[in-house]
């Protein structure tokens, strides 16, 4: 029995495990260090332990620690095949293809066979990846009537006997070396991604060249996990009374995108690390069970109120804004618009004025502020409008002074040699 205990867990894993004698009362729990002691102490008829190692004295799937080993369990007796026979054809058709690789160890329990692949031992961050492993080679091995999966299984001891059956229960190795859960991962096919319907193309309205896309449900329940990081970030943690609520709503948004317990728990604890005072990991799971189990939906104001949302919190959010905030940001967008607007007409309108300035002026000789009585503006503003117009070129400055004598003249005779300005000719 200490043999296939150690066989098994080998010198990595760590946390409980659970060791049961079927219809002998409640399972024990022990370190895995302490698992051989456990067992040796135990009585050998219909002994088991658990192939996974749990954070809590709790068999639980959600609360494993641990996965060493992807497994099938196989009741061999009501699919009417012989168990050996079973384990001689799958070696024969199955084990080494294809399909899936050798398992390290078969145990024969009596009424049928379990095969299991150990592994290095991997958290629960990695439970999408062994359940697709452990589905595929459930399905691939249909012929011997697998049992369901689960990542609370106990397996019998090899040693210990079999009451229904009244048999030992025979270990057989037949892979010394540990696989990886990558190179079992390369066995199983890739799960099908779920179709997603074609978006519209949004229709164009008025004058409007780009109409705006309405998010989908998907990208507002992202923008929603933001703003909670974002308040979080803003309360430094501080949620004294709020814990609770907020590690809830947290889950049940990240749950209704994704829809995955594992994401969930591992998205819900990050969150949770960042709070001044952190929940157990217990709470933690119990809150993404809870969530997985009714699958909540907040409104927005219900969070607003719950959280206890300050208007100065909710400047820095995307969703979480409640009706005067909403308010606000409506008359600040309607606000810029219309000074864009405001801007582009007087823009026009001032270039229209120009041109009725300089078509007047090229219609008429009259005096700048005869045009600007005219037009009803201001004298400057007919002249900046003249200035942009071709002008004659004219010399305005004389090339000698008023009153200077040319040289070897008479001053004082007629004519007296002055050079006249060309503004005097």
């Amino acid at each position: 029995m200490n043999e296939h205990a150690d066989l098994h867990y080998g010198a990595g894993a760590k946390g409980f495990v659970a060791v049961l004698n079927r219809k002998q009362g409640n399972p024990y729990y022990c370190w895995v260090e302490e698992l051989p002691e456990l067992l040796a102490a135990r009585p050998k008829t219909d002994l088991y332990f658990t192939l996974n190692t749990f954070a809590q004295r709790n068999t639980a799937a959600e609360n494993v620690w641990q996965f060493t080993a992807t497994y099938v369990g196989l009741d061999t007796r009501l699919a009417g095949i012989d168990r050996a026979d079973a384990l001689e054809d799958m070696k024969r058709f199955f084990f080494g293809s294809e399909v899936m690789p050798v398992p390290s160890y078969a145990v024969l329990s009596g009424n049928g066979v379990w095969v299991v692949w150990l592994i290095d031992p991997v958290t629960i961050g990695s439970r999408s990846d062994w359940q697709r492993v452990q589905d595929h080679f459930r399905s691939a091995l249909t012929l011997f009537n697998p049992d369901p999966n689960d990542a609370s299984k106990y397996i019998r001891v090899a040693g210990s006997t079999n009451s229904s059956s009244r048999s030992r229960v025979r270990l057989e190795v037949l892979r010394e070396q540990r696989y990886t859960l990558a190179e079992l991962l390369e066995y199983a096919p890739e799960r099908p991604q779920p179709a997603q319907k074609p978006r519209k193309r949004p229709k164009r309205t008025g004058d409007i060249r780009k109409a705006t896309v309405t998010k989908s449900p998907l990208e507002l329940l992202w923008a929603r996990n933001s703003d909670l990081r974002r308040l979080v970030v803003l309360r430094r943690g501080e949620f004294h009374h709020q814990r609770n609520h907020v590690l809830l709503i947290y889950a049940a948004t990240v749950h209704a995108a994704k829809q995955d317990l594992d994401d969930t728990l591992t998205q819900a604890l990050h969150l949770n690390e960042r709070l001044s005072q952190p929940l157990a990991v217990s709470q933690v799971r119990a809150i993404c069970r809870t969530v997985e189990r009714h699958g909540y939906s907040w409104k927005t104001q219900t969070i607003i109120e719950t959280l206890q949302i300050t208007a100065e919190e909710q400047r820095g959010m995307k969703t979480l804004i409640g009706p005067a905030e909403a308010a606000s940001r409506r008359r600040r967008r309607e606000e810029k618009r219309r000074r864009a607007k405001g801007a582009k007409d007087r823009q026009v309108s001032a270039e229209q004025t120009r041109m009725e300035i300089q078509a007047i002026k090229a219609a008429e000789p009259i005096s700048n502020r005869e045009i600007a009585r005219r037009l009803g503006v201001s004298e400057g503003t007919v002249r900046n409008a003249l200035r942009s117009v071709p002008q004659r070129c004219v010399t305005k400055t004389p090339l000698f002074r008023r009153g200077t004598p040319v040289r070897g003249t008479n001053p004082g005779g007629p004519g007296r040699g002055v050079l006249r300005s060309v503004y005097g000719v």
